[in-house]
């Protein structure tokens, strides 16, 4: 397939016109006003800058949009982009709920992408898990939801290869835009999964085409409606390097040194359950290599996993009784850890095999080949 400009930068997401711009009345906006008008006042020339609030107004300042992830990782290592280690990374950009519709707008309109699918299988960007919402333990309570972009096709025509080619719109038609515009709307009105909410996009148009889910390249996390700060996003990383970001105005290096030397560590509480759980399946479960419908060995892996790990992380222990009954609650509940242990292991992977050095890294956890897990 042939797809529209796949490429953007920072400036389409933040335009320097509206990187410093705040229209919100709160204590902080204001002050933040008062302190451009003085600045202004006491340097004549200063109406030729962007005036920039000060480091002490700047910190009280919620920050909305945010990108972190895999292309903020190559940054602070310095990696160009026509290194092919690194050619399916991902453009990661972390929002509130409130400012989604326009961060949407903006990669519409200005990067030329398409919404494409709606993913809610993260675990590991919230507060943690959490019971207060009842089972199963792994509950979202700090993410919302995350969307995949795409570019738009630029040959070819939608719709069953076997149909009439006059039935089928050409993706670079008018025709075309209008009917995804059209599945966005109604995406946005009806998704099960919070696709397009809130309020789609602040532009005019939101166009949605699940059929361009496949090699989606630009990742939308929106947080909780109850966040109101970005970088509350990024406190439950697993590796420390991951949460390098740049909002626009600042970049943030945590762990300065090591981020830049391409050097990083998991976090503690991390470490500690992928270690427990890498050792059980060393012993338990060395040859799986396909976990589907929730395989026998797997149930007895994570009924091993120690409370003390699983505490480290907000989680109680797993209950291995009925988890292979397809529906039943315990079944769900596997489902769950699994896929977000798996993740877990999986992203040091990925982060490891490009040349990020993981300072001692649980044991076989870079080694272990991922059991795949699957219901069908």
């Amino acid at each position: 397939w042939s797809f529209s400009c796949s490429s953007f930068t920072p400036c389409d997401l933040f335009p320097t016109t509206k990187r410093n711009h705040v229209d919100v009345q709160t204590p902080e906006a204001n002050a933040c006003r008062e302190h451009s008008v003085r600045y202004a006042r006491e340097y004549p020339r200063a109406h030729l800058l962007v005036p920039r609030p000060t480091r002490r107004l700047r910190a009280r300042l919620h920050v909305q949009v945010l990108v972190a992830g895999s292309l903020a990782v190559m940054s602070v290592m310095g990696v160009p982009v026509s290194d092919t280690q690194w050619k399916d990374l991902d453009v990661d950009i972390f929002c509130t709920w409130d400012a989604a519709p326009v961060v949407r707008q903006r990669l519409i309109e200005r990067c030329g992408l398409i919404c494409s699918w709606v993913d809610n299988s993260y675990r590991q960007e919230g507060p943690d898990l959490s019971t207060k919402l009842g089972a199963p333990d792994f509950v979202q309570t700090c993410l919302s939801h995350v969307e995949s972009y795409n570019s738009r096709r630029m040959e070819g025509r939608y719709g069953d290869e076997y149909d009439d080619d006059s039935k089928r719109l050409e993706y670079t038609s008018d025709a075309y835009f209008a009917r995804a515009c059209q599945w966005g709307a109604e995406a946005v009105a009806s998704h099960p999964k919070r696709l397009g909410t809130p309020k789609g996009s602040a532009g005019v148009s939101f166009p949605y085409d699940y059929e361009l889910r496949r090699n989606s390249f630009v990742q939308l996390i929106v947080g909780h409606p109850s966040l109101k700060d970005a970088r509350a996003l990024l406190t439950k990383f697993d590796l420390e390097i991951c949460k390098f970001s740049f909002d626009g105005t600042t970049f943030r290096a945590p762990n300065a040194v090591k981020s830049f030397a391409g050097r990083t560590s998991v976090t503690p509480a991390r470490h500690a359950l992928v270690t427990d759980f890498i050792k059980n399946v060393t012993k338990l479960a060395p040859d799986v290599r396909y976990d589907g419908r929730n395989e026998t060995k797997m149930v007895t892996v994570l009924g091993k996993v120690t409370a003390k790990s699983l505490n480290g992380i907000g989680a109680t222990k797993f209950k291995t009784k009925d988890a292979s009954t397809m529906m039943s609650k315990s079944w769900f509940d596997f489902q769950a850890r699994y896929v977000f242990l798996t993740k877990l292991v999986e992203r040091m992977r990925k982060y490891a095999k490009p040349g990020v050095v993981i300072l001692q890294p649980p044991e076989g956890a870079l080694e272990w080949e991922i059991a795949e897990y699957s219901v069908f």
